[in-house]
This record gives structure tokens, sequence and C-alpha cells, in this order.
């Protein structure tokens, strides 16, 4: 989850830090930038894919549909119920990160 928060924060200013970077100038985010494990790169990317189709509601972004995973598993050839869940779950929780970054929880009192 590290990952997505990292890059919901930072991913339009990842080019310069690492043009800073590559001149010597390394800043704290590019630093801090957690590694995703090689195995779950394609859930990454899926989810964006994902992502970019997601409907936007008047407060801002909404859910990953259901029909869009479903989809999703139809073109990836992801047939197996397990392997379903485990995906749907998988994506799930990447989009519930996102959707967090979106509407933060309100505090106390407010």
């Amino acid at each position: 989850m590290d990952v997505i928060r990292w890059q919901m924060k930072y991913s339009g200013k990842e080019e310069f830090m690492a043009n800073l970077a590559a001149d010597g100038i390394v800043l704290d985010q590019m630093a801090e930038k957690p590694e995703l494990h090689p195995d779950l790169q394609v859930d990454l990317d899926i989810f964006w894919q994902l992502s970019s189709r997601r409907t936007m509601g008047f407060s801002g972004p909404n859910a990953i549909t259901m029909t869009d995973l479903e989809s999703c598993m139809r073109v990836y050839g992801i047939d197996n119920w397990a392997e379903k869940m485990a995906f749907m779950d998988r994506v799930q929780l990447l989009d519930n990160e996102f959707l967090k970054f979106h509407y933060p929880p309100k505090k106390a009192g407010k």
C-alpha cells in the first residue's frame, strides 16, 4: 500500500525528482520511495488501467466498478474462482487506498 500512497502523492513530480537525483540532489521523497515487489507490478499496472476508466461523482472519483473488474478478468483470462477472488481483493485494496487519498477521513468534531 505504501507504493500507491507514494505514487498518489508524488507521481507527477517523480521525473523531476529523478532528474535532480541524477544531478546529485536527492530529495527525501525519492529516498523514501517504496520498492514494489516484482510480482505485484502487474496488479498495479492493471489497477491504473482500471482507474483511468472510473467515473467521477460530484465530490470526486467513484470506486472501480465490478463490471470493469469482471471485464478485466475476462481480458486477462482469469477464470478460476480463487484467482478471481484474489485478484478482486488486490485491486480493491489498491482502490481503497486511492479513494482514501481523495476522501481523507474527517477529524472528530468537524
